[in-house]
């Protein structure tokens, strides 16, 4: 991995020089393993929210932990397909449940 040189910057007094960490070395995402396990982590949550087939056979705790789950999915540029359905879907099986007319 070819990492980004360190950052030099001048103190206002220009006695010294300060050198700040590599942050491309502290940052765990900017290895390639890191980013990939993220995905397939991500990529499991979906899988995991499509393969239930009767919402109503959930407990609502499993509801409540897919629904953070697909959210977090949904918060990213580029969602993968079907998240906002599942999403939506699964948190209307909540508003059912819980009788918050309030969820999205």
């Amino acid at each position: 991995m070819t990492s980004a040189p360190a950052v030099t910057t001048r103190v206002a007094d220009e006695s010294a020089d300060l050198t700040l960490p590599d942050l491309w070395d502290a940052y765990p995402a900017a290895d390639p393993r890191a980013r990939r396990a993220v995905r397939e982590r991500e990529a499991s949550w979906l899988e995991d929210a499509r393969l239930i087939e009767d919402l109503s056979a959930v407990s609502v705790r499993r509801l409540r932990t897919l629904a953070n789950r697909l959210y977090e999915l949904l918060d990213n540029d580029f969602p993968p397909a079907e998240t906002l359905e599942r999403y939506q879907a699964i948190t209307e099986e909540l508003a059912l449940r819980t009788g918050d007319t309030e969820a999205p």
